[in-house]
């Protein structure tokens, strides 16, 4: 499991452009990228599966400009 993944991140993106980001983690651990218009949300969406690549996992959604708002979380596949 790793350990390098940062879940004490606050994240702000301009509401005109995709949303991206790239956060530390251990080269080929696979995450789980979810999405939810509410930040307590029960069912998040799954939006992608990630690998990690030279100690970065990197996630983009180009459809967040859809949305008012929008939550994400990385979460290690299981």
């Amino acid at each position: 499991m790793s350990q390098n993944l940062k879940h004490d991140q606050l994240l702000w993106s301009d509401p005109n452009y995709p949303f991206m980001i790239d956060t530390s983690a251990t080269s080929s651990d696979v995450y789980r990228a979810e999405a939810h218009e509410e930040l307590l949300g029960t069912s998040w969406i799954l939006l992608d599966i990630l690998t990690a690549v030279n100690d970065v996992v990197t996630f983009t959604d180009i459809n967040a400009v859809a949305f008012p708002a929008r939550f994400y979380r990385l979460s290690e596949e299981q």
